[in-house]
């Protein structure tokens, strides 16, 4: 798949068919670069798994997507119509699974099987829910309420608060952008306040925040242990929880996307991703289109769960691969320069 992304993008880039992703192939190069840097400095064990997910979920896949797209006009369609079966199908199964199994908070897998993760479903499940209700934005408001009526329903299900937290605000945002940044900043306050100040340990529903605190502090140290780990980071994959209690030891990953980046490749790793981030955001926006709705609902999930190496990446980059083609796709309209 990646030679084939990689052929495909050089055959669009060189006939009059041109799809140029800049954004995608600088920080390929650019990203090649840092990790032939800092291999010389990194010292133990790391995951090599992390850079090949990076590779995939940044690089590969949404060139990938792009190029079909370039290659067969109706691919873009296509991917909407296997969404829209996805929500359904994922729908189903989960209200399926409350029948069955009946509504736990604290379980922490689906289906009693260990990929399915609580953490993973949700992150999954909340940005195709996005998707399809901002896709439908100019449905009737019985299309949009059922939408609405189903993803909720099935987010409570689930049971992930940090899921029901965002699906809420972006459910919200829909309706009212400027409703969106008010309470998304209070909500910003209150997250704030669980993980540096609510030290409750206990069987509190929010001592999941002051974990997150905890493995947070870790990192912390972790990054600022010296000038090599703090400019270079440790090494990719290379976080794993010292947290005796609770249940932490030996957890992977930090819990804090922006953590997990100075964790793994330190202040200029975050710089080269901090980059490639700001020309999606100056391009996209929040709004922009339903891909990059979903998009960025992902990586704002991220900063207090998942991350790019878990297999919920793989939707993200697809609909990041979609948001470019919906952006090449308004450039043509305009006849403006195929430049993203």
């Amino acid at each position: 798949m990646i030679a084939w992304a990689l052929i495909a993008s050089l055959y669009t880039y060189y006939t009059n068919k041109l799809v140029n992703t800049p954004a995608q192939f600088s920080f390929f190069i650019f990203y090649t670069l840092y990790l032939l840097l800092a291999f010389s400095f990194w010292e133990g064990d790391y995951d090599p798994k992390d850079i090949i997910a990076t590779y995939l979920f940044f690089v590969f896949i949404p060139i990938l997507v792009v190029n079909l797209h370039s290659r067969h006009s109706t691919f873009e369609l296509a991917i909407n119509h296997a969404l829209r079966a996805f929500f359904l199908l994922f729908s189903l199964a989960i209200f399926y699974h409350a029948f069955r199994y009946g509504i736990d908070w604290t379980r922490p897998t689906f289906f009693n099987l260990d990929f399915f993760h609580k953490n993973g479903v949700s992150a999954i499940y909340e940005i195709v829910y996005i998707y399809i209700l901002f896709k439908n934005k100019k449905s009737s408001k019985k299309v949009i309420s059922l939408i609405i009526f189903i993803g909720m329903s099935c987010i409570v299900i689930i049971g992930s608060k940090t899921t029901f937290g965002l699906a809420t605000l972006f459910t919200i945002g829909f309706f009212s952008r400027s409703l969106f940044v008010v309470l998304s900043l209070i909500t910003l306050g209150v997250l704030v306040y669980l993980v540096f100040f609510f030290e409750d340990y206990s069987k509190s529903p929010f001592r999941t925040a002051s974990y997150r605190g905890l493995l947070w502090r870790q990192a912390w140290k972790e990054i600022v242990a010296s000038k090599t780990t703090f400019f270079l980071g440790n090494g990719p994959g290379s976080f794993v929880s010292t947290v005796k209690e609770y249940d932490l030891f030996g957890m992977e990953g930090t819990h804090n996307y922006i953590l997990q980046i100075m964790h793994n490749y330190g202040l200029s790793g975050l710089l080269v991703f901090g980059v490639f981030f700001r020309n999606l955001w100056k391009r996209f926006g929040l709004f922009a289109s339903p891909a990059a709705v979903a998009f960025w609902m992902f990586n704002l999930h991220a900063l207090f769960d998942v991350g790019w190496i878990k297999g919920t990446g793989f939707f993200a980059s697809l609909f990041l691969g979609i948001a470019i083609v919906i952006a090449i796709v308004q450039k043509n309209d305009k006849k403006e320069p195929l430049i993203l």
